[in-house]
């Protein structure tokens, strides 16, 4: 799934994991891929507080309009988290690409 996760709560990406869980084969993987995910890291999370300080700022203004952002914007904690609800085992990481970063989780079916 790329750029659908975005847009659905916590429980309707539950929902649909799940049913997708339903329909994968022994060896079938769930595959998310998300561009606007947001990065747990310290660094990061200042860099963005200070970002939003200054478009607020920019915006009052006169300078700036931020728009309105629709849509859920999920931590990697949120996404492991939604793999585990649904009894999925996960992989996940960042791909970099020259100007974006790709974060990508997998979920399969636990084989025991």
């Amino acid at each position: 799934m790329v750029a659908v996760v975005y847009s659905l709560s916590n429980r309707e990406m539950e929902k649909l994991l799940i049913r997708l869980k339903s329909n994968l084969s022994s060896d079938g993987k769930i595959v998310i891929v998300s561009a606007s995910f947001q990065d747990n890291s310290v660094s990061q999370t200042l860099v963005i507080k200070v970002k939003d300080v200054i478009k607020i700022l920019l915006e009052y203004a006169g300078l700036y309009e931020r728009g309105q952002f629709w849509g859920w914007l999920r931590s990697r904690s949120e996404y492991r988290t939604l793999m585990k609800n649904t009894g999925l085992r996960f992989k996940d990481g960042i791909y970099e690409a020259k100007k974006f970063s790709f974060y990508w989780i997998t979920g399969q079916i636990h084989n025991e």
